[in-house]
């Protein structure tokens, strides 16, 4: 009498292994990056400078405004009604 039960080969199985090990290997890693991008994120200082640094930026690109920049930390944008304003880090 023939049985045949019906089974993983070893290279399936062997296959199988590498995948788990590699998932296993970079499962901390991902998940010291989630929490360290998590962390950056949700800071409010972050948060806030992203906004300013658009707005600022589309005043820029959507107007007339002027750009000149005084220092890498000073910079100031005159606008069409010859204001000027001063933004220092």
């Amino acid at each position: 009498m023939n049985i045949r039960i019906k089974s993983f080969s070893f290279i399936e199985m062997l296959f199988t292994m590498l995948i788990l090990t590699i998932a296993a290997h970079l499962l901390p890693l991902l998940i010291k990056q989630a929490v360290l991008f998590n962390s950056h994120y949700t800071s409010t200082q972050y948060i806030e400078l992203e906004l300013f640094a658009r707005d600022i930026t589309q005043s820029i690109v959507t107007s007339q405004h002027k750009l000149t920049i005084i220092h890498p930390q000073k910079f100031s944008i005159a606008t069409s009604k010859n204001q000027i304003y001063y933004f220092i880090e």
